[in-house]
Parts: structure tokens; sequence; C-alpha cells
């Protein structure tokens, strides 16, 4: 049995009782539909109250104000479903063979398939099906995660997938272990990973938890488990419910537009931290090194030495950024209010002998119960924590959304001083590579100490440095600077609108932010099936980014609470 589901007096009275939030793409005209698996349901989890995998999707849909259609699982028998654009299996464990070739039929046909979990892995006549329909389907390999007493894991998205880039904000979730979550075993080519599992001892090869898959004429994309085993905290539903439209978007072939990650179109950034020891011999010897590069650099100083050098830390700040570095190990008294007010002195003078916007602390030595009573939002505007995880403050008393931003861009490479000349240039390319390939943040940590002895091999490594760097399309850059842009970057929003029957594409961009936002990024994602594609109406050019079906389009600048809209005509 076919039910069909439209707005109704049921979806107002969800809507009173939930929130509703405002996305990065329009869905336009999709028919979407929902498999109900209750054969499943029966035969594997009778016993399980909890397993009702299509209950979350029926109520993201009414939230939404989307139309869907249910079909039973029995339905896919008939190919009674290929009028829809978008076929969401959630644990649909039990297939028929006749449901499976429709399916293959279904993707060759160029439609999308969206599964969440396991999918025909059971035949009720031969108990397990060899190879799974997953397999068979899109090639994708699964196995169940080698959980232990675990009651969660942790997940992560990555910032270089498609559906993913345009998520500014916290990316770590927590997925229950109500049901085993699964992993893919192996990627082909053909596939791109969205996020994976942190199981704490696995960092090589990390277990992919999501997937994207693009094949000649279908595209498919897959979780290892299902939505009602996602925790998600307030602040976090936002994103990962824009996610899913993201994801339902891309799936249907539509065009989609983002804001990206950094300035301009750097496709990384590159952080160059200086743990300052003495401050005459950085200003006279660290800072020459770097300042023949034109690089501005992150200073992080010991508390003893702040306070008692309001003009020297005036003359870091014109070739840098001056922040507090905090090691436990200095301050024998590990008394709250003694090291209370060691912040609240050196953020007064760090206030008015700097002259930047964004002040910072990062910590080393440090544990949780040396901070438990001290509230450092009252001091300071971001905080980089035991291993350089990091939180975004805002104007030093309220969190910003953004907090926990950086941990999934972050890379840390100390190597300047530690590697010889030839594998540290092998290591750097390497690094830069992935850090290119994700969109990531690359923090160079120079500890004086060594710094300083390691004589002229050091500008050689410096140039080499800045120079990979710079080839790879690198932004070199300050925190205050990456986090001002950050800030201002989530206050815009992008918008595609799809109008088929006129051949035009509508992309609004409007700045919700009470500042100036400047050089915006703008990606546009066209699908292959678009043979032209050209902007009208502005002197703004679009540029293709090398990417297949990637464009860029830089905007100078939005003021605040503007709106540009841009018309982009195509031809299919």
């Amino acid at each position: 049995m076919i039910k069909f589901i439209r707005d109704s007096i049921i979806t107002i009275l969800f809507l009173i009782l939930t929130y509703s939030f405002s996305f990065s793409q329009e869905i336009n005209d999709v028919k979407i539909g929902i498999v109900h698996s209750e054969l499943t349901k029966q035969l594997l989890h009778k016993n399980d109250k909890n397993f009702l995998p299509i209950l979350h999707w029926e109520l993201f849909f009414l939230n939404k104000k989307l139309s869907y259609i249910v079909f039973d699982d029995n339905d896919l028998n008939d190919f009674d479903f290929n009028e829809i654009d978008v076929l969401i299996l959630p644990s649909v464990e039990i297939l028929s063979n006749e449901a499976i070739e429709n399916l293959k039929e279904y993707l060759n046909e160029g439609k999308s398939i969206f599964v969440l979990g396991k999918l025909g892995t059971f035949d009720p006549q031969l108990r397990k099906r060899i190879p799974d329909v997953l397999e068979i389907l899109i090639n994708l390999k699964i196995k169940e995660l080698p959980i232990v007493d675990n009651i969660a894991q942790q997940f992560s998205f990555l910032s270089s997938n498609i559906i993913t880039q345009d998520l500014t904000a916290d990316k770590n979730f927590l997925i229950l272990n109500r049901l085993t979550p699964l992993f893919a075993e192996e990627l082909t080519t053909q596939a791109k990973v969205i996020g994976t599992y942190d199981l704490k001892r696995n960092t090589v090869n990390p277990f992919t938890g999501a997937a994207t898959i693009e094949k000649e004429d279908g595209k498919a994309l897959w979780f290892g488990f299902q939505l009602s085993q996602i925790s998600l905290s307030e602040q976090q539903k936002e994103i990962f419910n824009r996610f899913i439209l993201n994801g339902i978007n891309w799936l249907t072939g539509n065009p989609s537009a983002w804001v990206n990650p950094f300035p301009e179109f750097y496709d990384s950034a590159t952080l160059f931290s200086v743990w300052v020891k003495n401050i005459n011999k950085t200003i006279g010897g660290t800072i020459p090194h770097f300042k023949k590069e034109k690089v501005t650099l992150n200073f992080f100083i010991s508390a003893s030495a702040i306070s008692k050098s309001f003009e020297q830390i005036y003359k870091l700040s014109s070739t840098g950024n001056v922040n507090l570095l905090f090691d436990a190990f200095n301050h024998i008294n590990k008394d709250s209010s003694h090291i209370e007010s060691i912040f609240e002195e050196t953020s007064r003078v760090l206030n008015n002998s700097s002259r930047q916007k964004y002040f910072g602390v990062q910590f080393i030595n440090t544990t949780e119960s040396d901070l438990k009573s001290v509230n450092l939002i009252d001091y300071y505007d971001f905080i980089i924590g035991p291993h350089f995880e990091v939180s975004f403050l805002k104007n030093g008393s309220k969190i910003n959304p953004l907090q926990r931003l950086i941990p999934n861009y972050l890379n840390v490479f100390d190597g300047i001083i530690k590697t010889d000349n030839e594998n540290y240039s092998l290591e750097l390319n390497h690094l830069y590579d992935q850090t290119q390939k994700n969109h990531k943040i690359l923090t160079h940590i120079i500890n004086e100490k060594f710094f300083l002895k390691s004589g002229d091999q050091l500008k050689e490594k410096i140039k080499l440095t800045v120079d990979v760097a710079r080839q790879k399309n690198s932004l070199i850059t300050t925190y205050p600077e990456l986090i001002n842009w950050i800030i201002t970057k989530s206050e815009v929003e992008t918008n595609a609108v799809d109008f088929k029957d006129d051949s035009k594409l509508i992309i609004r961009i409007k700045n919700k932010g009470r500042s100036i936002v400047e050089q915006i990024g703008i990606n546009i994602s066209v699908p292959s099936k678009f043979k032209s594609f050209d902007l009208v109406g502005h002197d703004y050019r679009l540029k293709f980014n090398g990417q297949k079906g990637l464009y860029n389009l830089l905007i100078p600048f939005l003021h605040s609470g503007q709106t540009l809209t841009l018309d982009i005509i195509y031809e299919k």
C-alpha cells in the first residue's frame, strides 16, 4: 500500500510544538519516497521497541513542510516507484530478488537512493545474502563497527565533501549503539567519504561511517547508522538538518551554492604559532626570519613575561598577534583565585598594549582540574587546549555558535626543527596535499627553546614552508583574523533556487550580520547534465574551479542586511 502525505492539520500542530530552521538550499519539485521496512521489523527486530527507522524521517519532513510518499517494503517488488526522484531506505534488510532488480533499473535511469544502515543483507530462505545489496548496487562493502562496551561512538563529518562544505560549525556527533553502527570496509573511486568514526585507536585508516557514491547514471548516499541513533545538542540540530537537505539536494542533481570555508578561494589556512620564551630574543632573532617572507605570526607568551612587558608587547603586535601561553608547571600554587588573577591581569595587559580584535590563551601541561573554577570566557576570546583543541568565544562573554570549529580542520605540525631538509620537504608537501584536499587548517608550532639554536638551516626551512603553503593555495593568517572571518562568514546565507521550466537558476546571497563581510568566495556546483552555464546582469565573472562541475564567484563585499541576487541561465 502507498500512502500520500501532504501539509495538513497534523503538520501545523507539529510545527507549533517544534522548531524550524533556514537552510542553504531550497528543494523544489522533488519527489521523495521513504521505504517502511515492515518485514525487517517483523523478522529481525520484532522485540525491539526502539526499531522505528521511518518515524524520525516522517517527523523530519513534516517539520520541514516537505511532501513525501511512504512505500511498504513489499511495494519494491513492483516497479511503482520509478517516478520518485530520491528513494530513502532506512534499514531495509530484507529484499526480494525482484526488488533488487527494480532498484538496479531505478539507478540506471539516473535516480538516487539514500541508504541508512544495511540493505538487503538478509534472505528469508538463505538466512543471509552474500554479497549484500549495497555491494550489488553501488559496490560498497560494509561491516559492523568493532565496538566493545561503549554506549556511543564519536562521529565527525569532513569538510571536503560537496554536501558538507557549507556547514561551518561543530560537525562532531555521537552515534548511539542502539543498533551496531556500520562502516565501509573498502571504497572505490566512485565513492567519497563524508564522515568517519573516532575509535581512538585507528588514526591511519579511519572507519568510514558515511559516503557519497556517484555512478555513471545514479547516485547514492549512505549512512552506517539511523537517524534515531544520532545524539545532537540544540546547536547541532540545525547543522545536521542542513546536512540532510544538502544531501537530498545533491541526490536530485540540482545546482547548489555555498560560501567557501576560507576568504576568497583559498583551499586551506596556515598558522605559525611561536611559543615565546624571551621577548627580546623573539624581536631580534625569530621575527626577522619571518618578516622577510612577509608572514604574520601568532605569539604565545607566558604570563610572567606579559605582565612586565607593555612596551615589548606593543612591538610584537606590529608584526603579529599576541596571546597568553599558560603552563601549569610554572604556577605551583593551584589555588583557583590565583590562577584567575593571572588571566585577569594578562588579559588587561594585552588589551591595553596590543592592537588586535580577538585575544586567546593556549594551554600546555594543564589539566581540566587546574581550571575547574575559572571562567575563561570573561577574559579570552578563543582557547587552545592541551591537545590543540580550539574553542571560539565571541566578545569575551558570549559563546559563539562556532565553538569548537577548528577540531574539524586542524592539523598540527612542529617539524620545522625536527626533520632534515630532504624528508622535511617530502613530508611538508604530503601534509599540505592532505590539508588542501580536506579544507583544513595547518598549524606550525614553533618552540623557541629549540628554534633559535638551529642556525642558517632555519632560514631555508622557513622559506620552504612558506613557499609550499603559497603554492598549495593556503592562506597564511592568524587566529584572530581567521576567527573574525569565520564569525562573519557564519552570517552569510546562500540560497539556490532552480526554475527548471525557465532554465534559470537564482542564487541569493544575504549578509544577516551587523557588519560588512568582505572577499566572499561562492562555490557553485553544476551537474554534468548542464551544457552551458552563464551569469547574466552582473559584472561578476564565473571562474571554472578545475574540479568537475565546480565554479567560483568572488563577491567583494556585502553590507549588513544586504541581499545579492544572481541570475544564471543554463542549457541542458
